[in-house]
């Protein structure tokens, strides 16, 4: 889980990316059902980047200790607390992907329309890069 973690850098420079895409597109498209998507789109992200759910892998990892052949396992609370917090990052993901299919549906229907297409296309291609 870790090194899970630490390989998801390409996942948050597309989040800075959305993010600042998300400021540009502020004042023309904010009562857009699509833009509406990728605002919550870009919430969903920062919770999942604020979470800091690697630090607790590492404080779980170094509670765990060898001695004399035997394993020290850390409290039940500690695992408890770690579940709990990667099952709400889980939660967070699956939103993730939701809110990245339905931006993404929305994007397309523009995309068809033909209207604004250059700037729908840039958010459909940061969204599915997310995805």
């Amino acid at each position: 889980m870790i090194h899970d973690f630490e390989s998801m850098d390409d996942l948050y420079r597309n989040v800075a990316v959305l993010s600042r895409l998300i400021y540009r597109m502020k004042n023309k498209f904010r009562n857009d059902k699509g833009f509406m998507s990728i605002v919550r789109l870009g919430k969903a992200l920062d919770n999942c980047y604020r979470m800091c759910l690697k630090n607790d892998y590492v404080t779980l990892k170094s509670l765990i200790q060898m001695r004399d052949g035997m394993y020290s396992l850390p409290s039940r609370q500690n695992l408890e607390y770690v579940l709990v917090r990667t099952q709400g990052f889980g939660k967070l993901m699956t939103r993730i992907e939701s809110m990245s299919w339905i931006a993404s549906h929305y994007f397309i229907s523009r995309i068809k329309l033909g209207h604004v297409w250059n700037v729908a296309l840039i958010a459909l291609a940061t969204v599915c890069r997310i995805w």
